[in-house]
């Protein structure tokens, strides 16, 4: 968002849901955009935040888009990883071990859906 000046609505879903899944809150994720979106409004970031966080809407907590999502949106970052951003950075950073964990637990709720 620093480098592009302002974002469409899928990346910043994605930077949403990263920055969710690394260990930011949702007042922390408010701030950012705050300070680096020219569209700001904090209403309507507050209401799109909280609902990927699962607090607002169908509260449903998102996870982070999948590699193949990501490249499908034409947003891959060609890291090579070839799996969801957020476990490649869980195996480069330091996170909250329950975090991890609950991100795991509704990948394994959430595949177990579709077969």
């Amino acid at each position: 968002m620093m480098r592009v000046d302002d974002l469409d609505h899928y990346q910043r879903v994605v930077l949403v849901l990263y920055l969710k899944w690394v260990g930011f809150s949702v007042d922390n994720i408010i701030e950012f955009f705050k300070k680096y979106a020219k569209d700001f409004n904090e209403r309507i970031a507050r209401y799109q935040v909280e609902y990927l966080f699962g607090l607002q809407g169908s509260r449903r907590d998102y996870l982070m888009y999948s590699c193949s999502k990501m490249k499908q949106l034409g947003m891959c970052l060609g890291c090579g990883w070839d799996r969801n951003l957020v476990t490649y950075t869980y195996t480069k950073a330091k996170v909250p071990e329950e975090l991890i964990n609950k991100f795991f637990e509704l990948v394994k709720k959430s595949s177990q859906l579709f077969y």
